[in-house]
């Protein structure tokens, strides 16, 4: 049987699973599962559950990943213990749970596998549910820290601003102003990483250059800090412009309030917005993570999130607002719930085993969207617990895991699989 980093390396090489477009993935864990003998359902969304006898844990992870640079090449490789991809994001997240299923399956005839759908682009599979399963216990497989056993996590939302802006015709000379190579990141776990935002960054330039702007694009994903934007304006004063890059191309038209829509931009609340002491988290965030202006036409996405829902709706409601001052109209998108705290029977149990492996085990939170809230309204009665082994800068172009710290969290994950009682 392939170790876990053997299976995750052929997946992470040979099959596409970026968000909306994993048919290929999910195909190739129901042949694997048959393969070893497991019955399989797929639900409408495409989410698969694996089962065999009368199981007494589920285990549980998503089989979507979020897809920036190169990922249609995917080339691993290891460095000082620890594995990256070339020019794209790695999918770690959360290829490494889903290796680690696929290992397990062999090993165990009580445990139930359940693999989500598309869960980065708004938890899709967890909130659509239509499958059922059998035991009352589910451990989430999607956490990044060895040694943490999450209990609690963030709830979030997207925020669609949408404005059609008026134009007028020039004959200016124009520049295509570009910035890349940003670190990037998860727009949850990394947001105080004080990790700068390409399209914020961008904007603050062209606003100090009093730019007219043609065009303005930035953003990889929804819950990515942007790592890259550019834009197309009239620009008269070249000097200082370090770290961007300049060429000169040609435009029609740009916006007649050019300086509000850089407003609208700069002033929008964007990063930590208050953290959470009792937790040792981010309470709530914002991350500006899609902007796209082209003809006139605007689109500007904002994930929120926070650990309390009342804020996580106050939040929301209050950038919408600061957009729709702008002339833009705002739409709530993709809400899910935050997870709250808890420390049931089956949670100490999962850290008592993992006390035996990390010494400093102990519960946290994570300012993150996992499924477990979604999936506990689905099955109200069985408890959850989350954890996983230590990956870096999920979401971007720099995302890691580490080798050892996935052997370790195997070995402790099997333990609790083994005593698990139904």
């Amino acid at each position: 049987m392939k170790s876990v980093m053997e299976i995750f390396e052929k997946i992470a090489k040979d099959i596409p699973r970026c968000s909306g477009d994993a048919n290929a993935m999910m195909d190739f864990i129901e042949n694997f599962a048959k393969a070893e003998g497991y019955s399989v359902q797929i639900d409408k969304v495409g989410n698969i559950l694996c089962q065999k006898e009368s199981p007494k844990i589920c285990l549980q992870a998503h089989y979507d990943m979020v897809c920036v640079g190169d990922t249609a090449n995917i080339e691993p490789i290891v460095e000082n213990g620890w594995m990256r991809a070339k020019n794209s994001s790695l999918g770690a997240d959360n290829g490494i749970g889903v290796a680690m299923m696929l290992v397990f399956m062999s090993h165990f005839n009580d445990v139930e596998f359940l693999f989500t759908a598309d869960e980065e682009i708004g938890l899709v599979g967890a909130k659509n549910m239509e499958l059922k399963i059998a035991s009352n216990k589910v451990l989430n497989l999607d956490s990044e820290e060895e040694g943490a056993v999450y209990v609690a996590c963030a709830g979030g939302t997207d925020t669609l601003c949408v404005k059609n802006y008026e134009l007028m015709q020039t004959s200016e000379e124009f520049w295509e102003v570009s910035l890349d190579g940003l670190p990037g990141g998860h727009s949850g776990v990394d947001i105080d990483k004080k990790i700068p935002n390409a399209i914020l960054e961008l904007a603050k330039k062209l606003k100090e250059k009093n730019a007219v702007i043609s065009s303005f694009v930035g953003g990889e994903k929804r819950n990515s800090i942007p790592a890259s934007a550019k834009a197309v304006v009239m620009l008269k004063d070249t000097a200082n412009m370090g770290g961007f890059k300049l060429v000169k191309t040609e435009a029609k038209y740009v916006l007649k309030d050019s300086g509000g829509f850089l407003d609208a931009l700069l002033s929008c609340q964007n990063g930590v917005l208050d953290y959470n002491i009792d937790l040792g988290v981010v309470e709530s965030s914002s991350n500006i993570g899609i902007l796209s202006l082209r003809d006139g036409i605007c689109e500007v996405r904002i994930s929120s999130r926070s650990m309390n829902e009342r804020a996580l709706k106050n939040i929301t409601e209050e950038i919408g607002e600061h957009f729709e001052g702008f002339g833009f109209k705002a739409t709530l998108q993709d809400f899910y719930e935050p997870w709250e705290w808890s420390e049931d029977e089956f949670c100490i149990f999962v850290k008592g085993i993992y006390k035996k492996y990390f010494f400093n085990s102990n519960f946290k939170a994570i300012h993150a969207g996992l499924e477990c809230a979604a999936l506990k309204k689905h099955f109200p009665h069985a408890s959850f617990a989350s954890v996983g082994p230590n990956i870096e800068n999920p979401h971007g172009l720099k995302e890691r895991v580490e080798i050892e710290s996935v052997n370790k969290t195997y070995e402790a994950i099997f333990e609790i699989l083994r005593q698990a009682k139904v």
